[in-house]
């Protein structure tokens, strides 16, 4: 359960931040410099955010190295991908089918490496810390 939870407090965590500068971006950085420019802005506040949740959620629930953070980190993304999904349906009013094929546009590929990063924070984390990094 412990696992779960952490799981879901670091979807929450990195989530909130994404969606706040999600809207930052479409509504304002987006018409300024383009979709690629405005991910690519956007992306580096994401990793830091990643990394902080991924470092702070994993403190909070004592999570260990290894599996369990690999675990950790896939049932965020996968929270993480059902709420893009329906994210994307509900709020820019794209179905499934032309959200997946946005994520091969060059803006969309900067999100899907961004989306793997999610994933193995927790995990990259543990790696670092058993190295003394």
């Amino acid at each position: 359960m412990r696992l779960v939870l952490a799981a879901l407090s670091y979807f929450l965590m990195v989530f909130a931040v994404g969606f706040v500068l999600g809207i930052i971006r479409v509504l304002f950085v987006e018409p300024a410099i383009g979709p690629l420019g405005a991910v690519l802005a956007e992306a580096p506040v994401m990793l830091l955010a990643m990394l902080a949740a991924a470092r702070l959620i994993t403190g909070w629930f004592a999570i260990p190295g290894g599996r369990p953070r690999l675990v950790l980190g896939a049932w965020a993304f996968g929270l993480l991908a059902v709420m893009e999904l329906v994210g994307a349906a509900l709020l820019r009013g794209m179905p499934p089918a032309v959200y997946l094929a946005h994520l091969l546009t060059p803006s969309g590929l900067v999100s899907l490496v961004l989306f793997g990063l999610f994933a193995v924070a927790p995990w990259l984390l543990a790696r670092d810390a058993s190295r003394g990094l």
